[in-house]
């Protein structure tokens, strides 16, 4: 029984660590698509 719930916890944090990297992902597109529009606005 614990180890079910021990093995639920991990899937939940790999989960959450997946969403993070994509936010992160996107992010970073979205920072450059702004560092862009600046250069050329310099």
């Amino acid at each position: 029984m614990d180890r079910l719930r021990q093995e639920e916890k991990v899937a939940s944090v790999t989960r959450g660590n997946a969403q993070l990297e994509e936010t992160v992902c996107n992010l970073q597109q979205e920072l450059t698509g702004k560092q862009e529009t600046l250069q050329t606005l310099q």
